[in-house]
């Protein structure tokens, strides 16, 4: 009797386990972001859009702006795209789309110098919580790399990375 208490108990957790982590959406409070799904993307490539994090929000224009990234079903937690979506008036818009697989505009393209510099420095931030400080830091030697964004190249420098003298501000 006590076993099949137990088998119960495991089960039903489980179910609200797995219910709450197949959420698309993720953040450390507890704010209903469920307006944001219209324009969260339902795929990148091949590849289908299985979770979505905030990462950070900031006032924008008449509205504000949610930063996000994307996780993809298939692929490994590290292989993240981004999306940064607008939100006013009512509705929403992805403002700005960065995939994990290459050929994404600079965040110059479509924000201002300030509200790029915010956004790398949120995705950096990111990136050191799953990638760890020294691992990044070490790909900053890299000689192949020639220069930065100048939004990139703040970004580290505000969260205490050294950066090369070889490693230029792009223009």
């Amino acid at each position: 009797m006590k076993f099949k208490k137990t088998l119960s108990l495991v089960a039903s957790a489980s179910v609200l386990l797995m219910s709450f982590s197949s959420s698309t959406f993720a953040q450390e409070n507890s704010e209903d972001l469920s307006f944001l799904e219209p324009c969260a993307p339902k795929a990148q490539g091949r590849y289908k859009v299985n979770r979505m994090d905030i990462i950070g929000e900031m006032p924008y224009k008449d509205g504000k702006l949610y930063h996000t990234v994307i996780g993809f079903e298939g692929q490994a937690e590290d292989v993240e795209g981004e999306v940064v979506i607008f939100v006013g008036s009512g509705s929403c818009k992805p403002l700005y789309t960065s995939s994990y697989w290459g050929n994404t505009p600079p965040l110059t393209d479509v924000f201002d110098q300030s509200v790029s510099r915010q956004l790398a420095y949120q995705w950096l931030k990111r990136r050191v919580t799953h990638s760890g400080f020294d691992a990044i830091q070490k790909s900053l030697i890299d000689p192949r790399l020639k220069s930065l964004p100048d939004h990139t190249y703040w970004a580290y420098k505000e969260l205490g990375f050294s950066i090369p003298s070889h490693v230029r501000i792009k223009d």
